[in-house]
């Protein structure tokens, strides 16, 4: 108890006192609570769990759930958040992550199921070799099975060391399953930031909480964005207090940018990167294109190979429990991401290798189309995606919403002529359909289909 009282962490909460660290549900907890919450939770599990075990918590952003995640990482365990109303294939989940407790927190005592498990996992025996705590996290799964990525959860901790308090007030807007909600836990928290969690994420919801509790930085995703433009949600909430947005886990595009710039000229637009595999990385914009950054992180080193960025992080995953490592080239992560590159050192996202579209051989980025088609002003949204086509393997479709009280018999003409006029043929829709609205995930990127 006294190596985790003394620890950098334990006593720069103490030090936060009586200032709010979460709101929730109308709910405020202090850094004080938070500090003495998970030394009441440490000591009843410290006899019960065993040290280096697999434990699973509710992902959700509570006061016991964060809590118990600290007090599980001087338990020195490896921490499994899940989330039971999304995941769907929950139980795989705890198989595959090799889980030992699953933890539930209700009234003052967690209630703590053991589970049998036969098997040993040589990424937590590493892990127990050096006395670090670890964290699985799960892929989206979008193209394929949830990857188990295991973390060095004191590398990433220890990340977050020596930063500067900063009064702010932020959404929190991933779970704790998450990277992008670890991030913005721990770099809050190492700040004496404030949490403002919500209970539902939907735009409207977001942009009320926002106008009652004051919130100044919102970290979410291109497509949540464009939802709040799209349903008019912050023309019903008063946002002056917003400072930041921050956007990041998917392709910014140009049009969208700027209408959200011309809407919120007062806030600032900064993009965010990093991958579950290597956590956030600190980059910094382009002084004249806020779609191009720079990688500034000391930690991290890259590359660009054949279009594709590499990435060489301290802080990357010890390894997969249920996937090999053939995205990695020794240290050298290959993200799938295609960049392109402006003034030798800044970068952008442009798409992803996964969701080219393999024309006659021509590749065809979805993102470059979406960005064409979104110049039409009666155009809400769309989604390029390939099809299977006999003659030339792929072919290009599009998903479009129309802009309320724009639809017209010639709509989808419209949408052919653009397009022939500035496209080259092989990245011309062939099929064009008008849909009520995009699909996008729990997580708020596209759902690109794949044929």
């Amino acid at each position: 108890m006294s190596d985790m009282v003394d620890h950098w962490f334990i006593r720069l909460l103490k030090d936060g006192g009586s200032k709010t660290f979460l709101i929730r549900d109308d709910c405020r907890y202090s850094y004080s609570q938070l500090y003495e919450n998970i030394i009441r939770l440490y000591g009843q599990i410290r006899e019960k769990i065993n040290k280096n075990a697999a434990v699973a918590i509710d992902g959700e952003y509570t006061f016991d759930a964060i809590s118990m995640l600290f007090a599980l990482y001087y338990n020195q365990n490896i921490v499994v958040p899940v989330i039971e109303d999304l995941t769907g294939n929950l139980n795989e989940k705890l198989v595959v992550s090799k889980v030992k407790y699953r933890i539930t927190l209700e009234g003052n005592e967690p209630k703590i199921i053991e589970i049998e498990q036969d098997k040993n996992e040589p990424l937590y025996e590493n892990l127990s070799l050096k006395n670090h705590p670890g964290l699985v996290l799960f892929s989206s799964g979008i193209t394929g099975a949830p990857k188990a990525m295991v973390h060095d959860l004191t590398n990433l901790l220890d990340a977050y060391k020596n930063r500067p308090a900063k009064d702010i007030n932020s959404i929190i807007f991933m779970n704790l399953d998450h990277i992008g909600g670890i991030d913005t836990l721990f770099r809050l928290l190492t700040i004496h930031g404030t949490i403002t969690v919500p209970n539902q994420r939907d735009p409207f919801s977001i942009c009320k909480l926002i106008e009652k509790y004051n919130v100044g930085v919102l970290p979410c995703t291109p497509t949540f964005l464009n939802l709040i433009l799209m349903s008019g949600a912050y023309q019903h909430a008063d946002l002056s207090s917003l400072e930041i947005v921050g956007y990041g886990a998917e392709k910014m595009s140009d049009t969208l940018l700027m209408r959200l710039k011309e809407i919120f000229p007062n806030v600032r637009f900064q993009q965010k990167f990093g991958t579950s595999e290597t956590n956030a990385i600190k980059i910094v914009g382009h002084p004249e294109d806020n779609l191009y950054f720079k990688i500034v992180d000391p930690n991290v080193e890259f590359k660009i190979v054949d279009g594709e960025l590499w990435l060489n992080s301290k802080n990357h995953i010890l390894g997969y429990l249920n996937s090999d490592m053939d995205n990695f080239e020794g240290d050298w992560f290959r993200t799938g991401d295609l960049v392109s590159v402006k003034d030798k050192e800044y970068i952008r996202i442009i798409g992803r290798i996964k969701e080219q579209i393999n024309v006659g051989g021509e590749k065809v980025n979805p993102n470059e189309i979406e960005e064409i088609i979104l110049n039409l002003d009666f155009i809400e949204d769309c989604m390029v995606y390939g099809v299977k086509n006999l003659i030339t393997g792929e072919s290009v479709s599009v998903d479009i919403v129309i802009k309320e009280g724009y639809l017209t018999n010639d709509t989808k003409e419209k949408v052919r002529l653009f397009c022939s006029k500035n496209l080259p043929p092989y990245k011309r829709p062939a099929k064009i359909s008008l849909v009520n609205r995009i699909e996008y995930t729990e997580r708020f990127k596209k759902k690109r289909k794949i044929d």
